[in-house]
């Protein structure tokens, strides 16, 4: 899976891979992490326990969710190099491409799952991950993550001009795909003799939102083609991407609960982050172009 992740705004862009809940398992990396932290809770930051699991504090200057990490140690890199978590029956490898100089942190934070969601417990099931750090306006986090049984099976990753080359070998035959990612779309050319082009970017305004039992359809500024996802746009830059089951002239209907409602261009979240937000919501659709 390739996982491109641009970010705009701000002065510090975090990105993290979290490993398996159900176990501890190892993680090794291709580059020394050594130098131990004692929190990366900033200096504005709390470190005050939430009360409850409905006690939420976005802005984190009371309960700053930094403060569950535990054996912080850090490192930092401009090159490509690679991470593997190992476990019982399965594993993953992520082939990370820096595109600036990013710091990176080990640590190791609770499983609420095996806790069982008990505050008290949460020590006792500590899980292995991993956090980027880019600074700037502007970051890019690029990653191939390589899902593997016993052994890893990616033989070489490289780039040639805006395309990612990804050598691996199945059954034996090696085989080679290039991807491009932009903003004019996506590109995959497989060696396994299939290509998919998902054409430009359309974006506009979503004008209404009906919610009938269990259905769930967007009316959009236009009149659009067959799409299988839809991305939504909040007033405060948040995305929200969406599963299309069918599309109807302007309507659109989605799959699952997108979580909100939408009225007179007021936003009302009833599922998390339980916020409100006033201004027009935009779409940003991806015709599919299969070869």
């Amino acid at each position: 899976m390739v996982d491109l992740n641009d970010v705009k705004g701000g002065e510090t862009h975090d990105y993290f891979l979290h490993g398996s809940n159900e176990e501890e398992g190892t993680l090794e990396t291709s580059i020394a992490l050594t130098k131990k932290i004692e929190t990366l809770v900033p200096d504005w930051g709390g470190t005050k326990p939430p009360e409850n699991q409905n006690d939420i504090d976005l802005e984190g200057r009371r309960s700053h969710s930094y403060s569950y990490l535990r054996e912080i140690k850090k490192g930092k890199t401009k090159e490509p190099w690679r991470m593997t978590w190992r476990y019982n029956k399965s594993g993953l490898r992520t082939h990370n491409i820096p595109m600036a100089e990013t710091k990176v942190y080990r640590f190791k934070s609770p499983s609420i799952r095996n806790a069982l969601e008990n505050d008290n417990k949460l020590e006792d099931y500590m899980r292995n991950g991993i956090m980027l750090r880019q600074s700037g306006g502007v970051s890019s986090f690029l990653a191939v993550h390589e899902p593997f049984n016993k052994q890893p099976w990616i033989e070489s990753i490289s780039s040639e001009r805006d395309f990612l080359i990804i050598s691996y070998k199945l059954n034996d035959q090696l085989f080679q795909d290039r991807i491009r990612i932009n903003d004019e779309g996506v590109i995959v050319e497989s060696g396994l003799g299939w290509s998919y082009r998902s054409g430009k970017p359309v974006s506009g305004y979503v004008v209404r939102f009906e919610v009938k039992e269990d259905s769930w359809k967007l009316k959009l500024d236009r009149p659009i083609r067959k799409i299988s996802h839809v991305r939504l746009e909040m007033p405060d830059g948040s995305t929200l991407f969406c599963h299309v089951v069918s599309v109807d002239e302007n309507w659109v209907s989605l799959k699952d609960d997108p979580g909100f409602t939408l009225k007179n261009n007021n936003i009302d979240f009833h599922t998390f982050p339980h916020i409100k937000m006033e201004g027009p919501l935009r779409y940003t659709i991806l015709t599919e172009e299969k070869r």
